[in-house]
């Protein structure tokens, strides 16, 4: 692990960044699940129990994130790129563990 950025805040570790949010609200008795993938330009949220619905909002043309591009056509190929890159890091996040014990 490059602790390089401590010493060069602008140092770029990498072109993106995966935010988790997993909330258990009691009065409501729900879970929440949402994933987001922000990268220089666009920000993609995926929500757990909604398939086929997300956000997807242009971070230079619409910083204050107003209009959800998520089903806008001209978008459609960038959607499934960021789609497809949140399900690998998703999948790079999470921990290997428990360690396999025995073979079959």
């Amino acid at each position: 692990m490059s602790f390089s950025i401590l010493k060069d805040p602008k140092e770029r570790v990498r072109d993106f960044c995966l935010v988790e949010h997993d909330e258990e609200i009691e009065q409501f008795r729900t879970n929440i699940r949402i994933r987001h993938l922000i990268t220089e330009k666009y920000k993609l949220t995926l929500y757990n129990g909604f398939p086929g619905y997300g956000d997807l909002f242009s971070r230079i043309n619409d910083p204050l994130e107003i209009q959800n591009l998520w089903y806008d056509e001209n978008y459609s190929d960038i959607r499934n790129k960021l789609v497809e890159k949140i399900f690998h890091e998703n999948l790079n996040a999470q921990s290997r563990y428990p360690k396999r014990l025995a073979m079959s």
